[in-house]
């Protein structure tokens, strides 16, 4: 191993010195400067209640069981071309070793601005800062050091901790936006501003001429998007492009921006759409169904136009006073946000965020029940994949240009998707009749989650655990078919 000097050492001793100077650099502190001003673009999450529950005096059970439920609810809170010319930038930042580098001092002072009680934040950094490290080698350990900043790897904390401290980089940016530093790109003229995707990578949006991109920021810049990217990551960028288009809805404001039967704007749980039930050439817009001079809707004019349900929809919207500009929202949410758990619905449930089906309080009870089964861990987590699509399925597979071939192995006859394997394939029905296992008959054209959801919410828990244990069991004699 070469020293600092490039000069090659061999001798155990020295082997573990140069090792251990590596790792003491890593993990040395390199201060945080002023952080007042990114702090300010940060706001108080934790209430007085929470802070009770958090300093209360728990046996372990309950204190894991706490910790687990409010990182659950707080967790989400905390998702060119010509030279001289401003063109959009897309640019990747790679996150590796992220947590090697996480200050101590800085994400004391976040956990302490999102209104953590002081004794909490003391007993947390007491559970970071009292770590040691030691290189061993050849089962020998050498001197023992301390760090003075990073997470461990594999500790249950580290996530929910590293989530508050990667908060900062998106405040920072929030900011600077806010200041007309930096500009986000949009995915249609009316929508917000996107600055930054955050997940194993970190993909900063903006505009910038080339110029900017290599001399300012000192990066190479390709007009090969996929290549720069990668084509998972560039892939799913698209797509979540796709998905925040087919999210959005319009708020009525003046209404002359809204067609009438081609835009969302007045949507239900059933129907997106309007639809006029007696022709009128002169309804275009949503305009021509407000009366301008005290700003409310023409209500005689709707209730002769469109159906009874919908006349009814179109007078439940509230309209401002004072004219305003339509503007788009994420119907999948009343605040119009856009959330990863309101996307998800609608990626895994068609166009309707909350159609096809879908119903919170029995996805609620689902999963109620399948946690609190009494069966193995890694039971209940295939079972869990399977209903959010994360399996290896060759369909998904191919989804994601690893294969080509995505016909069921066992049976030949079909795609092997989730609801083929689970319970459309041959083998697989023949497994449910050896156990006897029976459901209604308007169930099996049913999509895989709506099926499980319905089997795991309404059947007895001794029922249910078969029911589990039987995923479980076709999943693993699947891939002992095939691998």
């Amino acid at each position: 191993m070469e020293d600092n000097k490039g000069i090659l050492r061999t001798e155990e001793k020295d082997i573990e010195v140069i090792t251990r100077n590596y790792f003491m650099k890593l993990f040395e502190s390199k201060g945080v400067g002023n952080t007042s001003h990114l702090l300010s673009g940060f706001r108080c999450t934790i209430t007085d209640s929470m802070n009770q529950v958090l300093t209360a005096i728990l046996k372990r059970r309950k204190f894991l069981k706490q910790l687990t439920v409010w990182g659950r609810q707080k967790g989400l809170n905390l998702m060119n071309k010509r030279m001289g010319k401003r063109g959009l930038m897309a640019l990747k930042i790679d996150m590796s070793k992220a947590y090697d580098r996480v200050e101590w001092d800085f994400l004391q002072q976040m956990m302490a601005k999102m209104g953590f009680n002081g004794s909490w934040i003391q007993l947390i950094m007491r559970c970071i800062n009292m770590v040691t490290y030691s290189v061993e080698l050849d089962g020998k350990s050498g001197e023992i050091f301390m760090p003075g900043r990073g997470l461990r790897q594999g500790d249950p904390l580290s996530p929910f901790l590293f989530l508050i401290y990667s908060e900062g980089l998106s405040t920072l940016l929030k900011l600077a936006s806010a200041e007309g530093l930096l500009r986000g790109i949009k995915a249609s003229r009316r929508g917000p501003q996107i600055t930054h995707l955050f997940a194993d990578d970190f993909v900063l949006f903006g505009e910038a001429t080339e110029e900017a991109i290599s001399s300012r920021l000192g990066v190479k810049w390709t007009n090969n998007a996929e290549k720069y990217l990668g084509l998972p990551s560039m892939k799913s960028i698209w797509a979540a492009k796709g998905l925040l288009q087919s999210g959005l809805c319009w708020r009525v404001g003046t209404g002359w921006n809204i067609n009438i039967e081609e835009d969302v704007w007045a949507q239900d749980d059933e129907h997106l759409l309007i639809k006029k039930i007696v022709s009128n050439p002169d309804l275009l817009k949503v305009a021509d169904l407000i009366d301008c001079t005290n700003r409310s809707w023409k209500t005689e004019l709707i209730k002769g136009t469109f159906s009874e349900v919908d006349a009814q929809r179109i007078l439940q919207i509230s309209l401002a006073r004072l004219p305003q500009d339509d503007f788009l929202a994420w119907r999948g949410e009343p605040t119009g946000e856009y959330t990863v758990r309101s996307g998800y619905r609608l990626l895994l449930h068609g166009n309707s965020i909350n159609n096809n089906g879908y119903n919170p309080s029995e996805n609620r009870k689902c999963y109620k029940n399948l946690w609190k089964s009494d069966l193995p861990s890694k039971l209940k987590i295939t079972a869990w994949r399977a209903t959010l699509n994360y399996l290896p399925t060759l369909s998904n597979l191919r989804t994601k240009r690893l294969i080509t071939d995505d016909v069921c192995p066992r049976c030949k006859q079909e795609v092997e998707n989730r609801n083929h394997v689970f319970r459309d394939c041959t083998v697989s029905k023949e497994t449910w009749n050896s156990l006897n296992f029976i459901w209604p008959v308007n169930l099996v054209d049913l999509e895989f989650m709506e099926w499980f959801t319905w089997i795991v919410s309404n059947s007895r828990m001794d029922i249910c655990r078969s029911f589990l244990y039987t995923i479980w069991a076709i999943w693993l004699a699947r891939n002992k078919w095939i691998h």
